[in-house]
């Protein structure tokens, strides 16, 4: 049985993004956690509670997130629901969490836009880098869709195949899509013998599966992406982050802001290589 963990900060847009997690696996319903963190008020902390007022606390927590999971109980049988409410480094606590359920993805909701969702080149991009398993983003406005096009964004003239290809390939037997990649080519340069090598190297990688290749163009690489996404019906976005700026090795840029109205695709981070 799977395992995915959903972040909640008991909003409507974590609401959105536990329905979107129990729509994308209604065909092979697993185990749901509901990862709820909260800290404890500078002063509070500074009284030296007792235990039982800290369990006290703990205990009003879980009964917040708990209506949640009612919600979608009737909605989607089948379903193990739990709750996690923890306190302390949020990102030891989520890792300690995946380590221990053996999550193998981690849904979180975008309250506005995605440059409005935490800042993209710090706290979200060191969650998104150092975290084990793929990251899922859902914007508040969407409404699920099955995976029918899976669209990933990266530079398959440099980037290598190894590891992506294998993610992506599992994703394609999980839910029989057909799967994009995509490259923005921003100065329409030609691509050198060796870029064409590499592209091959994707293209053997991904022989027997349902794989187009896109080289896009245009110096506005946001509306590139954003228009191929609409035209192609792209139901899930992949993007391969690095802690040097998520988009600059995609696009050569940095600004995340320009993609903001994205809004209308969850995206999925997969986890960066080690020297990314």
């Amino acid at each position: 049985m799977s395992t995915v963990i959903v972040i909640t900060n008991l909003t409507d847009s974590s609401q959105h993004a536990l329905e979107y997690a129990c729509s994308l696996q209604q065909d092979a319903p697993g185990r749901i956690i509901l990862f709820h963190f909260f800290s404890f008020s500078a002063g509070f902390a500074g009284e030296g509670a007792s235990m039982a007022v800290l369990n006290d606390v703990y205990q009003q927590e879980e009964a917040l997130v708990k209506p949640g999971i009612e919600k979608v109980k009737e909605r989607f049988p089948g379903f193990e629901f739990e709750t996690r409410v923890v306190a302390g480094n949020f990102e030891d606590a989520l890792l300690e969490e995946i380590v221990l359920s053996e999550a193998s993805l981690v849904i979180t909701g975008a309250e506005g836009d995605y440059d409005e969702f935490l800042s993209w080149d710090n706290q979200v991009l060191k969650l998104f880098t150092n975290l084990p398993v793929p990251v899922i983003i859902v914007p508040a406005q969407i409404r699920f869709s099955r995976v029918q096009n899976l669209a990933f964004a990266c530079n398959y003239r440099v980037d290598d195949p190894d590891g992506p290809a294998g993610i992506l390939r599992k994703l394609r037997e999980l839910w029989h899509c057909r799967i994009h990649l995509v490259y923005v080519n921003k100065d329409g340069r030609p691509a050198t013998e060796a870029e064409k090598a590499t592209q091959q190297s994707w293209q053997d990688a991904l022989q027997r599966f349902d794989v187009l290749f896109h080289e896009l163009n245009g110096a506005d690489a946001a509306r590139a992406v954003d228009s191929f996404c609409q035209e192609q019906l792209i139901d899930l976005l992949a993007i391969r982050p690095h802690r040097h700026g998520i988009w600059d090795n995609l696009f050569g840029m940095n600004n995340t802001r320009e993609f903001a109205h994205l809004n209308s695709v969850p995206v999925l981070a997969l986890r960066a290589g080690r020297n990314s």
